[in-house]
């Protein structure tokens, strides 16, 4: 080590205090920055473990997918994980029963690993729903139904079908009432059998006239549509009669195809197991599987019926870029438009838009800079201090032989000793003080991007040693200007201290200026009086000396004779203020997404079980009322039942109705008008009239939400309204909620207010007036002469049409009476997603 650097180490030795107070701001800007990237690194990490356990660990989806691809697959190295999975065929609901559950039974093979693991890093790389009761196939003569099928009768007369309030039984044999059916089973319980007609669907292409094979994937077209809109009719080919034992039900996932096993466009989906090379032989009629169900063989066993479609999920390592992805599918010959899981990539480092990782680095970036100021503010003062207290010291090196460039390299070598204690202690103090922040709010972060057991806490040792470059070169850029000022100052000028106290041409006016008015002052009076007396106090004292007399002047001059110094405390207050204004503005920043997480996603609901009640059936709306008081029945008996289990209580029930509603301006926020406008701009077509008429009014759907008494007269009270009040039926009264939260088509996130006055709001039960079944009502609209108009739109042509407003359309007053905020919406009205719409009533469920 040279002298120099000794020389260093003993002068921070002495100067005990001033080197802690350095570590402590390095150690402190360290801790910082640490701390962001570290609460960046978790979330994104959280956001990654939500995709996995919401949508799957696959990166890449194929269908139809031929054996030479799938061993292909298998010998790539660059595929870490292969799932693949076999659609059996389908077969086809009756007409009845296509309203019910769709065009098609598809029956698939549960998905098995043909390479790797199917549960690679914890998480499957395709969501297969769980069984909720029974359990899962384990032959190929065993299968798996959606639970929506337990207990009923499909393909004979069924005379239990009353079960459900207003239908009635069919017969699904007699096909001018309801068509044939390919699903027999009479009622479906565990250990029934259920016979099949499975078949390929395929459709003839409309150029070529070739049949084209459809997948379960593939939306199912009736005959009744495929006229209307001028395709060819689908149809099953190569249909064979196969029948399977149920051995267990299971609920639908409710995800999106490729994420979800079990999605389709075409109606429902069954799950049996895949068959062995040695079990397809014997039946001749199930797909092969080498090496005991893995392998890729695939349909090569196949001797009669429906040729199965191969499904493949896979999983890659070595790959770091969407293209590497999509050049490795294409290769596979998996075709030209393989499906890429974008939502996983995007937190693997692979994203097709960067919204979300952008506006998380945006975030980080700034608070990263803003600490980086403050931060260079810090320890430059530090280090200045430090250079004007061994000034002296410098000079007098310099006056007997040390060059610019050591005096220079002793005050970075200060800098760096000072760093490597500072920036390992920084980087552990932001580690730990990530990790217990988390822990107090991992939950309350985790339920705002809907991800159960929290936020998890995640180190990256990239991110650390990056943040422990970033603070290096912040210290080495506080300690270049100090180091700079060491090496140029005079041993003489070093030793009288020129540098450190310097009046500026303002201050020299000023003093001149004043010690002549003494002067002239004292001659005056006939004093030969000593001009830097009380006099030049008395007529100069300013601001500083009138607020806080001599001390406030003493500072004042103090300043003036050093202003560098001055100026460097003043940055150093600036930055104070400015990291907890930015800090302030970060957390208005991100209430938008945590309060667009709570209205989306309902994680704004306290309740621990939530309980969704639809009608199978029908539309509500089409039900007789007896029927509908049956509905309803059926919901409060279940209220009554879950009130007897133990340690249950009941947080609240909601009800949604929808009507087609005219709100006045008056009532309405001036801006909401502009935001909601700008968001049919974006998401409706052109033929799409707006919601407001000419004046401002609202005149097209809105809803109303009915609150169980209890939570409703607890709400009417926050909001300042006597409960009492909404009793009369006759007269009903409401109140307006005055918040919607959405996104529009471009991205852009919706935060607006919404009914802001009271008044009262107008319900029509518009009269279906249609010409034909082409023709559906669209809703209200204004007319050229400023009255409302029923619209009228073909779903064919996409034209449309607008009538007068029957006389006789009933209507209902209801008189807006409150108005709710945000803060104030009971947490059962997160559940259905309240603030997602717009505009809104709240009412009581016994009105």
């Amino acid at each position: 080590m040279s002298v120099m650097s000794n020389f260093t180490l003993r002068s921070l030795a002495k100067n005990r205090v001033r080197t802690i107070v350095s570590v402590i701001g390095i150690a402190l800007s360290c801790a910082l920055i640490t701390a962001i990237f570290t609460t960046l690194t978790s979330l994104n990490a959280g956001l990654y473990q939500r995709t996995l356990e919401s949508e799957g660990s696959w990166q890449i989806y194929a269908s139809n997918v031929s054996d030479d691809s799938l061993a292909a697959l298998e010998q790539n190295d660059d595929v870490a994980d292969l799932a693949t999975s076999y659609e059996l065929g389908s077969a086809a609901f009756s007409e009845h029963e296509q309203e019910l559950f769709g065009g098609y039974l598809t029956v698939k093979t549960a998905p098995f690993a043909a390479k790797g693991s199917f549960d690679a890093g914890g998480a499957p790389l395709t969501l297969v729903p769980a069984v909720t009761e029974g359990r899962a196939a384990e032959t190929p003569d065993e299968i798996v139904l959606p639970s929506m099928l337990q207990g009923e009768t499909l393909g004979e007369t069924n005379t239990e079908k009353g079960s459900n309030p207003g239908d009635e039984p069919f017969d699904a044999q007699d096909e001018n009432a309801s068509g044939p059916s390919g699903v027999q089973g009479k009622n479906i319980q565990i250990g029934s059998t259920v016979t099949l007609d499975l078949g390929e669907r395929v459709r003839a292409d409309a150029e070529s006239g070739e049949d084209m094979r459809l997948d379960c994937g593939t939306s199912y077209t009736s005959p009744d549509d495929a006229q209307k809109i001028g395709i060819p009719e689908e149809r099953l080919a190569h249909t064979q009669s196969r029948t399977f034992t149920v051995v267990g039900f299971y609920s639908d996932l409710g995800s999106f195809y490729g994420n979800d096993f079990v999605a389709t466009g075409a109606g429902l989906i069954g799950i049996t197991a895949p068959a062995t090379d040695a079990q397809a032989a014997a039946s001749g009629t199930q797909e092969a599987n080498a090496s005991n169900g893995t392998g890729a063989a695939g349909a090569a066993a196949i001797k009669s019926g429906p040729t199965p479609i191969v499904s493949a999920y896979l999983a890659t390592q070595n790959l770091s870029s969407r293209a590497d992805l999509e050049a490795l599918a294409a290769n596979a010959g998996l075709g030209n438009d393989p499906l890429l899981h974008t939502n996983l990539l995007r937190y693997q480092g692979m994203p097709e838009d960067r919204a979300v990782f952008d506006s998380l680095f945006i975030i980080a970036a700034t608070l990263a800079v803003v600490v980086a100021a403050a931060g260079v503010s810090l320890i430059y003062n530090s280090f200045s201090i430090s250079v004007a207290e061994r000034t002296r010291q410098f000079g007098m090196l310099s006056s007997i032989g040390a060059s610019k460039r050591q005096l220079r390299r002793s005050v970075l070598f200060e800098a760096l000793a000072l760093g490597i204690i500072g920036i390992p202690v920084g980087i552990a103090l932001g580690v730990v003080g990530v990790a217990v922040t988390l822990h107090f709010t991992s939950d309350a972060l985790g339920s705002a991007i809907a991800l159960e057991g929290g936020i998890p806490f995640t180190v990256s040792p990239a991110a650390l040693v990056g943040c422990a470059l970033f603070s290096l070169v912040i210290l080495l850029v506080s300690a270049w200007i100090p180091a700079l000022r060491a090496s140029r100052v005079s041993a003489v000028d070093a030793i009288h201290q020129t540098q450190d106290v310097r009046l500026t041409r303002r201050a020299l006016r000023r003093q001149r200026k004043e010690v002549n008015e003494v002067r002239s002052l004292a001659q005056q009076q006939g004093m030969q009086a000593a001009y830097a007396g009380a006099g030049s106090f008395a007529l100069h004292r300013g601001i500083a000396g009138r607020l806080f007399g001599l001390p406030g002047v003493l500072a004042k001059r103090s300043r003036e004779r050093a202003s560098s110094r001055g100026r460097v405390v003043v940055a150093s207050l600036a930055m104070s203020m400015l990291l907890l204004i930015v800090c302030g503005s970060v957390k208005l920043y991100m209430d938008p997404f945590v309060g667009q997480a709570k209205a989306t996603n309902g994680s704004g609901n306290d309740a621990d079980i939530l309980a969704t009640f639809s009608y199978n059936g029908s539309p509500t709306w089409s039900l007789t009322p007896e029927a509908f008081d049956s509905y309803l029945s059926s919901m409060d008996n279940f209220k009554q039942e879950a009130a007897k289990v133990e340690g249950t209580e009941l947080a609240g029930v909601v009800k949604q109705g929808e009507a087609q509603g005219f709100v006045p301006a008056s009532m309405l926020d001036p801006e909401a008008r502009e935001v909601y406008d700008s968001k049919f701009d974006t998401t409706s077509a052109n033929w799409v009239p707006s919601a407001y008429t000419k004046a401002g009014d609202y005149v097209q759907n809105l809803t109303t939400f009915y609150l169980d008494d209890a939570t409703f007269d607890a709400l009417a009270e926050r909001v300042g309204v006597d409960p009492a009040q909404f009793d009369d039926a006759e007269h009903p009264k409401a109140l307006g909620l005055d918040a919607y939260r959405g996104q529009s088509e471009d991205g852009r996130y919706l935060d607006m207010r919404a009914i802001s006055n009271t008044g009262t709001v107008t319900l029509y039960d518009l009269i279906d007036d249609n010409p034909d079944d082409t023709w559906n009502t669209w809703g209200l609209v204004e007319g050229q002469d400023g009255e409302l108009e029923t619209l009228y739109l073909n779903t064919e042509t996409g034209e449309t049409e607008a009538r007068e407003l029957p006389a006789d359309t009933p209507t209902l007053q209801v008189d807006v009476v409150g108005t709710v905020s945000e803060e104030q919406i009971p947490s059962s009205m997160y559940s259905i997603n309240a603030l997602a719409h717009y505009p809104v009533l709240i009412m009581p469920e016994s009105v």
